[in-house]
């Protein structure tokens, strides 16, 4: 008897089911079933999917969804009440019932999410035409009732169901669960239920693996799903239940007493048929204004627009959905453009329009006039919204109707782009043009998008994560109890390279091998997860693309919520089938660099009030190619990596066709030509070509092929292919698939032959040009846009370096490996990095001047965004400077100055100014206390007397007091301890150097880093290869491991020192000795053979020992090698050497020295110094006394009461500032002095009203 399998799940009801939907298709081909469902939990993530991989198996797809019934309303999320839910499995009988299917999915997340997607009885009965429901076993409404023997409550619960669904649409499920002890009271139960209510009985098996062999794996799954481990007692386990896939004998004799419910999965599965258009392009139409004919009339004219714009400086500044363009074109003369509205020369014109005619027609031909229109506005909306938008990306950037309507930034015919790259037309398929826009403004430009086409209309696109071979085993581990440093131990021998399949790792490591061989826990678990790789774990939204869709999108896809942002819409399905369904997919990239050429322009206008157009700087300028040659690459796109920069110091570029060709020959293939490439850029004149015919094709890149341009025009000039072919026979060298090879192998020779070149040559081109070419070869479209972005980024860098910088740093501020880094190459542009202040310090970093870049105050880990807030409008109150310490915590309050923020500030370095880091930090209650009493400055009284007077207050003092030792001395806080502590909150050493002061112990102990180069040279002349080891030191900054081809672990590190940095090599057998040196902040003292490797210096280490830096520097102490300013010194030490020094302010003057140091006469020198000393106090007592006496006369000190009310205080302010004169008016109000900022002449008129007014 036929059977189809009704309830199966995929891989995509995560964690609960484990084969893909190409597995579920081809067991049902397998099982000679002509049928098979999908039934996902909740989702219809695989329909798509699952509908092609029935086709290609010739089986038929059935379409359904495993869905929850919340227990009321599905607006219901009540705790307790609403937690609970049953099951209901919904297929679509056609079109009709999918397409309801795809809203009751949508509805379920949109509207019912609960801890998981539900619909309710008004939903279902809206939305049940033509679909057929089953009451599931497992998790369904009336199971509970059917084992307990309570038919009555079951036959009421089922009428709500018979109340929506007609009697051939709605079935009661069984399944063959022979374990449960329950099993046979259920199954007699469900017979007299079906005679009771006369309900159709559905067989399934709620399939959740092929192979009885899976069950442990799934029971595995299950537990990842639910966070268990296998020994957990009483946990969820299906361990007793085969839910594998039955074969239709294994059922039909399970049911063999009920045999209509095989016969009615066939039924169902006959009713079953959908038609799914996957031919037909699905792009929203553009709403054309009366002055247009079409489409094409109005991209025809917005091309003609690009020209005047482009080749005519005629800016439109407007986007084509705006309301000024309408305006435009509501007068506009549609008349074709003349050459007179350009600047362009006759051959260049007509070369412009034949291009672009040619385009329009293929575009039009294809129907993507409405594509190109999208596309333009949204960008154009974008740059006319200060939007940094980046020059292209992909083949987009060989059709000349992107460059014109501003898509994209390069002239396809200046840099010799093919349009056939991008649109064949001899190979129809949905344009791709990918948008690059600075990363902060790409979500405006999605807002603007949805707001234009409909919320409903544009939706983010799902993706899938799936789990990698360390993230399976890692979890494998966790569910079988292994201790987590166990289970860490195993994935570290597991390589880390991205892509790394399990066995592949496994066959390639004798290491892994033999600790799997030894460990049967071990090898289970790695068995395990080889079966678990790859299976889809959760969620997520696709970084960039987006769906534009001419009607709602639930019309072609369910849609849901984004996992961590319930305001995204995303969909169900994924890139793929969403393409094949014909629909708009555009990818809007979020590019940081773009970012950071936005924020150096503002930079530039901020601080020097220049405009700069990133599409009109020179294309040639000298001090962006030098910038490039001179290796200063951090920060520019594409060309900061260690070769790439050692590469571009060789090649000394000086056109932008260079960087294009970097670009492309820069990965792994294409690489080994680079020297070549620099060789011929070099030496032309010595380049060879493989025929002459192609010098003119391979002349820019020396006689190497490096573009898949180049093979289209070897192709068109050498075999006569048009550039469709041409572009059809690249695909196929690609694709490797032998046929198709021979095929284009056949037709080219030909060409060839015909085109007047011998069968010999022809074959030697194809083989030995073109299909090695398939290996390396790059779009040179793509190439060109990014070598743009990477100029123009080395232009605003080699310009305006101090705000380029600045702009790099606020980009990288999350990333502090980048941020040092950032700083090492400010440092080499001899721009200074400033730790945050509270004074200068805005949000980000900031330019102080040419030379001075100050970190910002968000920099500092602890302080909150709002603390930031705070601290910039104290900063802005008081005009970026704060008159001392005190007046610092006054300004700012209790509400910005708690133990935390004070702490962090003070540790990151922002108080420096203001007031000693050691002192703060030995002081935070005692400086809290302060500033909570200082509260009382902002009573009312107060209040009035600020707002009625421009007052400067002479704040309170506050003493603060070192820590002490255990011997009561004063403890000073050493510059080391600082910079540990500017570490812990800015997560790097900004101010200074750990290793600050130690230079002649690191010279005594071996040989410092900058000299390392120069001694290996030396001793690589004198000495033999034994002797030729060098000893050296420095703190440990970088390690990354690496897996050889072997399987084995090395590493490669980096120290440094005061001199510089070094990379480090540990060869396998000695990572394995020195691991434990490698795992921490540690101080590194080492041996090895320093070498010099393509232009840098590298140590191959042989011996390696580690310390605490800590222990380092008491080691220093002790030899007397470290300089006084560093070491940890008592403030008893620095107030005594002061005092000596500096106790009356004395300045020595330098004859006073001569003399000290050239007399031997001890008491000559003594009366000289005395009589020096007692001159110098006289005059300055006597200068103190004259300037308090002037001071005196020039004050009048009016005492204020505290209890003052503002009707007085206005009074009082009225009085005075009637008269004016040269008395400076100063106010004494609860302790403090205040200065009113306004001077009187002093009568005893004047002095008599004041003092009435006080009384």
């Amino acid at each position: 008897m036929a059977f189809t399998h009704l309830h199966t799940h995929s891989e995509y009801s995560f964690l609960d089911s484990l084969p893909s939907v190409k597995e579920l298709a081809k067991a049902a081909k397998n099982a000679g079933q002509t049928h098979v469902a999908l039934t996902d939990r909740a989702n219809m993530h695989g329909a798509i999917e699952f509908y092609k991989a029935c086709v290609g198996e010739d089986i038929k797809p059935v379409i359904g969804c495993e869905m929850f019934m919340a227990p009321r309303s599905r607006l219901d999320k009540e705790a307790g009440k609403d937690s609970k839910r049953q099951r209901i499995i919904l297929i679509a009988k056609n079109n009709k019932g999918y397409e309801n299917l795809l809203k009751l999915v949508s509805t379920a997340f949109q509207d019912g999410f609960y801890y998981v997607a539900r619909i309710d009885m008004d939903i279902l009965n809206e939305f049940s035409e033509d679909l057929i429901a089953i009451i599931p076993r497992s998790g369904g409404l009336i199971t509970p009732y059917l084992e307990s023997g309570d038919l009555e409550k079951a036959e009421k619960l089922l009428q709500n169901y018979k109340n929506i669904f007609a009697p051939e649409n709605l079935f009661l499920e069984t399944t063959p669960r022979p374990n449960l002890e329950n099993e046979q009271i259920f199954q007699k139960n469900y017979k007299l239920i079906l005679e009771k209510i006369k309900i159709s009985p559905v067989a399934t098996n709620d399939i959740r693996y092929i192979s009885p062999e899976d069950k442990d794996v799934h029971d595995t799954l299950i537990c990842m799903q639910y966070t268990l481990q296998k020994k957990d007692r009483d946990r969820i386990s299906y361990k007793d239940l085969d839910m594998s896939f039955w074969s239709e004998e294994q059922m039909n004799a399970y049911f063999s007493d009920i045999p209509h419910a095989i016969q009615n999965t066939q039924i169902i599965a006959d009713q079953c048929s959908y038609e799914f258009d996957f031919s037909t392009n699905l792009i929203p139409k553009w709403e054309v204004t009366p002055n247009f004919r079409d489409e094409a009339h109005l991209l025809r004219f917005l091309c003609e627009e690009g020209i005047r714009q482009r080749f005519g400086g005629k800016y439109r500044g407007c986007y084509i959905s705006d309301v000024n363009f309408q305006e435009i074109i509501a007068n506009v003369d549609n008349s074709s453009i003349k050459i007179s509205e350009t600047n362009l020369e006759q051959k260049e014109y007509d070369e412009i329009l034949e291009r672009l005619t040619y385009e329009l027609k293929i575009i039009g031909d294809m129907g993507f006039n409405a594509y190109f229109l999208i596309v333009g506005d949204f960008v154009q909306w974008a740059k006319t919204h200060d939007i940094v938008v980046g020059p292209g990306r992909g083949s987009a950037a060989g059709a000349i109707v992107a460059f014109l309507l501003e898509i994209t930034d390069l002239n396809p015919l200046t840099y010799g782009l093919f349009f056939e790259r991008f649109l064949n037309p001899e190979r129809v398929s949905m344009p791709d043009i990918d948008i690059d826009f600075a990363d902060t403004g790409r979500e405006a430009v999605l807002e603007y998008v949805r707001n234009k086409y409909g919320r409903d209309k544009v939706a983010n696109v799902a993706t899938f994560g799936t789990m990698a071979a360390r993230a399976a085993t890692k979890d494998v581990a966790r569910v079988y109890g292994l201790p987590f440093s166990e289970a860490n131990e195993l994935v570290k021998l597991i390589s880390d390279k991205p892509g790394t399949k399990l066995q592949a790792a496994k066959d390639d490591s004798t290491e892994l091998q033999e600790a799997l061989n030894t460990n049967s826990e071990w090898n289970d678990i790695y068995d395990t997860a080889m079966k678990l790789e790859g299976n889809i774990r959760h969620i997520s939204v696709h970084a960039c693309a987006v769906m534009i869709t001419p009607e709602p999108i639930m019309k072609y896809c369910p849609l849901q919520p984004a996992p961590k942002d319930e305001n995204i819409l995303i969909t169900q399905f994924q890139a793929k089938p969403l393409e094949q369904l014909g629909l708009l997919k555009m990818d809007f990239l979020g590019l940081r660099n773009l970012s950071i050429l936005e924020n150096t322009m503002k930079l530039a206008k901020e601080r020097h009030n220049i405009d700069i157009s990133i599409l009109d700087i020179d294309m040639k300028d000298e001090k962006a190619f030098k910038l490039l040659t001179d290796g200063f690459t951090t920060g520019v796109f594409q060309l900061e990596s260690a070769g790439m920069t050692r590469y571009l110091k060789e090649l000394k570029p000086t056109r932008f066709e260079d960087l294009i060709a970097m670009v492309s020959l820069y990965r792994p293939g294409p690489m080994k030509f680079i020297p070549d490439y620099i060789a011929g850029s070099h030496n032309p004149e010595m380049v060879s070509y493989p025929d002459p015919s192609l010098e003119r094709i391979l002349k820019e890149t020396f006689g190497i092929a490096i573009y898949q341009e180049q093979i289209l025009e070897i192709a068109k000039v050498f075999a006569g292919f048009t550039l469709g072919g041409a572009d059809l026979l690249r695909r196929a060298i690609g694709k490797k698939i032998e046929s198709e090879l021979l095929a284009q192998r056949d037709l080219f020779i030909d060409g060839s032959i015909a085109n007047g070149h011998t069968r010999k040559l022809a074959e030697s081109i194809f083989d030995d040009v073109i299909v090695p070419f398939s290996g390396y070869g790059f779009n040179k479209s793509h190439a060109a846009c990014y070598a743009l972005i990477a100029y123009q980024t080395a232009y605003l860098k080699a310009r305006y370096p101090v705000e380029f910088m600045t702009a790099l740093l606020m980009s990288d501020a999350e990333n502090t490996d980048r941020v040092i880094l950032d700083i090492e190459e400010c440092r080499s542009l001899g721009i200074k990095v400033l730790p945050p202040s509270v004074e200068e310090s805005d949000f980000s970093f900031s330019v102080i001047d040419d030379s001075t870049i100050r970190f910002g105050l968000n920099a500092i880990k602890g302080i909150g965004e709002s603390v930031v807030e705070k601290l910039i409008e104290a900063q802005i109150l008081k005009k970026k400077r704060f008159l001392n310490f005190v007046e610092f915590l006054e300004t700012c309050g209790p509400n910005v100055i708690n133990k935390k923020s004070l702490e962090a500030l003070a540790k990151g370095g922002a108080l420096i100014r203001l007031e000693d880091t050691g002192l703060i930090l030995d002081n935070v209650e005692k400086i809290l206390q302060f500033t909570k009493d200082s509260k009382t400055t902002n009573n009312a009284a107060q209040d009035d007397l600020f707002g009625a007077f421009d007052i400067e207050v002479e704040t309170a003092k506050l003493e603060l007091e070192p820590a002490k030792d255990v011997k009561g001395k004063k403890i000073k806080m050493s510059l080391a301890q600082k910079l540990m502590v500017e570490k812990e909150v800015l997560g790097l050493y900004v101010s200074g150097h750990p290793l600050q002061g130690m230079k002649k112990y690191l010279e005594k102990s071996g040989t410092i880093i900058s000299d390392l180069p120069e001694k290996a040279k030396i001793l690589k002349k004198t000495a033999g290869r034994r002797e030729q080891n060098i000893k050296t030191q420095g703190l440990l900054t970088f390690v990354k491991k690496l897996t050889t081809k072997a399987g084995d672990t090395m590493a490669i590190a980096s120290v440094e020192d005061l001199s510089g940095k070094l990379e480090l090599v540990f060869f396998p057998k000695m990572y394995t000795k020195f691991a434990e040196c490698l795992d921490g902040e540690w101080f590194l003292e080492l041996e090895g053979e320093v070498t010099n490797r393509n232009g840098d210096w590298q140590m191959t280490v042989f011996r390696c020992e580690k310390s605490l830096l800590e222990d380092v520097r008491k080691k220093a102490e002790q030899f007397q090698m470290i300089e006084n300013n560093i070491s940890t010194n008592t403030v008893e030490d620095d107030e005594n050497s002061n005092n000596k020094n500096n106790s009356i302010g004395l300045e020595f003057d330098e004859k006073i020295i001569k003399n000290i140091e050239k007399n031997d006469s001890l008491e000559i020198l003594e009366e000289s110094f005395a009589s020096k000393i007692n001159k110098k106090i006289k005059q300055e007592k006597q200068a103190e006394e004259d300037a308090l006496a002037e001071k005196n006369s020039k004050r009048w000190e009016i005492f204020l009461p505290s209890n003052i009310s503002s009707d007085k205080l206005k009074l009082l302010k009225t009085t005075l500032k009637k008269s004016n004169g040269d008395i400076e008016i100063i106010f004494f109000f609860k302790g403090q002095e205040v200065k009113v900022g306004h001077s009187v002449t002093k009568t005893e008129e004047l002095i008599e009203i004041v003092e009435e007014i006080l009384k």
